[in-house]
């Protein structure tokens, strides 16, 4: 059996699938959001934030999440350059991703956190 933590009141249904099913998500919309999936199951999830030196916002905060795409005939978790594309931010790593033999540039003020990922198969330069 897994375990979970609830901090705070939620009420549901537990299926026997495993999954839990409810209503009424609530987020604080800084930290934590409520996503849609194309299921039109909605879930809660980390939120990124933008870098916003008007509201005091110290850096951005982005999960680099998975971009699973058919390279060659294979699934690889692929980088592109458009998912780090914000200055003053700090991208966080979580997942192994290839960087299809491309270079990543990273904009200013940027610092990768490395949760447990990596980066292969190309070049990181700062801009």
């Amino acid at each position: 059996m897994n375990n979970c933590e609830v901090i705070g009141t939620m009420r549901g249904t537990f299926v026997p699938s495993g999954e839990f099913q409810y209503s009424g998500l609530t987020a604080d919309e800084e930290d934590i959001t409520i996503h849609t999936a194309l299921n039109n199951k909605s879930y809660l999830k980390l939120k990124d934030r933008s870098y916003n030196p008007e509201l005091a916002s110290g850096k951005g905060y982005k999960i680099l999440r998975k971009n699973l795409s058919l390279v060659d005939g294979v699934i690889v978790n692929t980088l592109t350059q458009k998912m780090i594309n914000e200055p003053n931010t700090i991208y966080e790593i979580r997942y192994d991703f290839d960087l299809n033999g491309e270079t990543i540039n990273i904009p200013e003020g940027c610092t990768l956190k490395f949760e447990g990922g990596s980066l292969s198969n190309g070049l990181v330069k700062n801009w």
